[in-house]
């Protein structure tokens, strides 16, 4: 035998080390398949919760939104039934300031 040629149990012992490894590198490959596969989950979980949270606190702002614009709608109409003459008057001032203001832009 040449001195490059190894023995035949060291060549078994190459052939169980290379199939240990590729067993471990297999589990390896799988264990970190379920662990992305749970971490998707997680993360989808906690986006729907986050997405929950968050339509229920538009839907709370919303609420509010529609009661001050019903109170503020309230109050313009009394104001212009009260004060027709004078709403007609802030009306007029406010479209010839913005008249003026749109006219020099161009």
């Amino acid at each position: 035998m040449s001195e490059h040629t190894p023995a035949p149990e060291l060549a078994e012992n190459h052939q169980m080390t290379e199939a240990e490894l590729r067993a471990k590198y297999i589990a390896a490959k799988n264990a970190l398949k379920d662990l992305a596969s749970e971490a998707t989950k997680v993360a989808a979980d906690y986006a729907g919760d986050v997405k929950g949270r968050a339509a229920e606190w538009v839907h709370g702002k919303q609420e509010v939104l529609h009661e001050r614009l019903d109170t503020t709608q309230a109050t313009v109409i009394t104001y212009v039934r009260k004060n027709p003459y004078k709403a007609i008057a802030i009306a007029a001032g406010a479209g010839l300031a913005l008249g003026v203001l749109l006219g020099r832009s161009r």
